[in-house]
């Protein structure tokens, strides 16, 4: 069974591209009977950890034949080991797979990847991604992707918030001083800026 039509986009996907499915467009979704999957993993991260387990048991649930290979300091022969077995689709979990995975998909076009909470920098046509806030690593160079990002801008944006809810308190606040800008009147209504606030969150 396949995804809902909404799942994808109305046009293809350009390359490097990204998209965020409708919500519960993916639900009855089922792979082909016996999928064969290949399970690339590396690290002892919790997030590898919860990611292999979340595809073994989905596998389970499918029916898929998801065979696993792990990754030891040198990640490059089990990549290899791993396109050897010709899988339908080789899932990978795990930050330090993301940059020697960039190096070798591009030699294998016609090796289908699944990326799980990564990206690859320059992804080929032949890699997908799936990553989410928190987990979305592009490499050594690049780091997190933009949710980690968005992540800090939201908790900059609290920051303000808090600090506009302040607001009535700071003016009420009357200062015989001025601040930065020079001295004022006795009795005028004194609003620090951000940087000169001395309630102001961290």
């Amino acid at each position: 069974m396949a995804a809902d039509a909404d799942f994808l986009p109305p046009t293809p996907l350009a390359p490097a591209a990204t998209m965020t499915p409708s919500p519960g467009s993916w639900v009855g979704a089922r792979p082909a009977a016996r999928l064969r999957v290949v399970l690339l993993t590396m690290g002892d991260e919790a997030a590898t950890v919860t990611m292999t387990d979340a595809v073994r048991a989905w596998a389970r649930e499918v029916g898929a034949d998801l065979r696993e290979v792990r990754a030891g300091n040198d990640p490059i022969p089990a990549i290899t080991q791993a396109i050897d077995m010709h899988a339908d689709v080789v899932m990978s979990a795990g930050d330090a797979l993301v940059d020697p995975l960039a190096i070798v998909t591009a030699s294998h076009l016609d090796q289908p990847f699944l990326v799980l909470g990564g990206e690859l920098a320059e992804p080929t046509q032949n890699v997908l991604a799936v990553d989410w806030a928190g987990a979305g690593f592009r490499g050594e160079d690049l780091g997190q992707a933009a949710h980690r990002r968005g992540r800090r801008a939201a908790q900059r944006a609290e920051r303000r918030r808090r600090l506009d809810s302040l607001t009535p308190s700071l003016r009420r606040w009357r200062s015989p001083r001025g601040g930065a800008g020079g001295p004022t009147s006795p009795g005028c209504a004194v609003r620090p800026t951000p940087a000169q606030s001395p309630t102001r969150p961290r």
